[in-house]
């Protein structure tokens, strides 16, 4: 059963774009203080306990990271919110959700189309690496 792994520096941040090269990942970014992305947190926890979610999935705490939340809206040029759900792909974001709209089931059919129908490698996105 896959475990929830943390984003909490560049360096991690890194590894997971790495990662990303090879399968989809999800980062979770995720506050403490809301109760929606509390909510939220334990649908994707549940989800991946009942073996519903199988792809590495990792939270960003906004409260503890707030750099690194900024920066990865900054790299993938989508606004931060929290919850936010972004499904990495090759350092590309191929899907993302927010708040109510967090739902697992979507999460893993996303992750699934990429796995078999994986997005063509471009030099459109300059953090694609051939």
């Amino acid at each position: 059963m896959p475990t929830m792994g943390e984003l909490k520096t560049a360096a991690h941040l890194e590894e997971i774009i790495a990662l990303s090269q090879t399968q989809p990942v999800l980062v979770f970014k995720h506050s403490r203080t809301c109760p929606i992305s509390q909510n939220a947190y334990a649908q994707v926890k549940r989800a991946q306990e009942r073996g519903l979610l199988t792809l590495p999935v990792f939270c960003l705490v906004v409260q503890d990271a707030r750099s690194i939340a900024n920066e990865v809206a900054r790299r993938w040029g989508i606004r931060h919110e929290s919850p936010q759900v972004l499904l990495v792909y090759r350092d590309k974001v191929v899907y993302h959700a927010s708040h109510w709209g967090i739902q697992p089931a979507e999460i893993q059919k996303q992750a699934e189309r990429v796995n078999d129908h994986p997005p063509a490698r471009t030099d459109e996105n300059p953090h694609v690496q051939p």
